[in-house]
């Protein structure tokens, strides 16, 4: 490949930069000091990040984290790299150099930011369907003025269909072993709704459009399933986006089998693995249930070709 005449980053959140204790509250005090992910007074906030937050979760977390690291690399972090990797072999072709990084942790867009060429077209692309202050919004800051921005693609056709079929190829599997489902659960991350309604941000708006999207679609294809809009991974006290996830499966539909679908992740980490696929279907099994977790986007080759033709067209 030549001279490239655009530079993609793909932004991630990121990941401790070490399984350690220490290297997990590194990264929780920079994301979680960070206003546009808590939006409260640093004379409030901080004192309760560092003296409570910090000091009695970490340990809990130290665990949840071992579950995604393989000695190398957190699962967030490796699905980044590979899809990076397997994009840019697609790009080749519109002379497209693509690189990652990520808010937090190693490999952090500050520093990549800075690695950038001013003669060259440069383009950066948050890994988050949906827009919000939380993720879109901290992109903004950190790039400044020098990048072009791609849209939220929260409901493109490429990204609704590749979705859809990791949804069909899910139920076929399941109908296959002839095992029944009762419902598919369609989760996005939850957010607080004080902060939504303060800032304007356009997430859960863009969340309901991406199901209703995805719903549609899978009502075509399936008319005897219960579709559900759903949020998870809330985090504190306060009013959140719900219905939650956990007590649609404790409460509402405890003891059936439920397929978990999460559009707002394209790549899985600890809030999909783990929080989903192993600790709420651990709890779906317990209450006499069953919850079938469909992975995220992640590498699949559909959605990387897709995904590259997108991006061309909009750059």
């Amino acid at each position: 490949m030549g001279k490239c005449d655009c530079k993609l980053i793909l932004m991630q959140i990121g990941s401790p930069a070490a399984l350690s204790e220490e290297a997990i509250q590194a990264y929780l005090y920079e994301f979680l000091s960070n206003k546009k992910v808590v939006d409260l007074p640093h004379f409030i906030w901080l004192p309760i990040l560092k003296n409570i937050i910090l000091r009695f979760r970490v340990k809990k977390l130290l665990k949840r984290y071992e579950k995604i690291w393989d000695g190398g690399e957190f699962l967030l972090v490796k699905q980044t790299r590979l899809l990076c990797e397997k994009l840019q072999t697609e790009l080749k072709r519109f002379n497209i150099e693509c690189d990652y990084a990520f808010y937090y942790g190693k490999k952090n867009i500050k520093e990549q930011i800075l690695k950038l060429s001013s003669s060259q077209k440069n383009v950066v692309l948050p890994l988050f369907p949906q827009y919000s202050r939380s993720t879109w919004g901290i992109a903004e800051d950190f790039t400044g003025l020098n990048c072009k921005f791609l849209p939220p693609f929260y409901e493109e056709d490429f990204y609704i269909d590749n979705v859809l079929k990791k949804i069909e190829w899910k139920i076929s599997e399941i109908k296959s072993n002839n095992q029944a489902i009762d419902i598919v659960l369609i989760s996005f991350h939850s957010a607080p709704l004080r902060q939504i309604s303060k800032h304007q941000d356009p997430y859960l708006i863009q969340c309901e459009k991406t199901f209703q999207k995805l719903k549609e679609k899978l009502e075509k294809l399936t008319s005897d399933l219960n579709i559900v809009m759903c949020f998870q991974s809330k985090f504190g006290k306060g009013k959140w986006a719900g219905p939650l996830l956990e007590d649609l499966i404790s409460v509402n539909y405890k003891g059936q089998q439920v397929v978990v679908v999460s559009p707002s992740f394209i790549t899985d980490s600890l809030e999909t693995e783990v929080e989903i696929n192993q600790e709420l279907r651990s709890l779906a099994l317990a209450q006499g249930g069953q919850l079938y977790y469909v992975n995220c986007l992640n590498t699949e080759a559909g959605w990387i070709r897709d995904l590259a033709f997108w991006i061309n067209r909009n750059i």
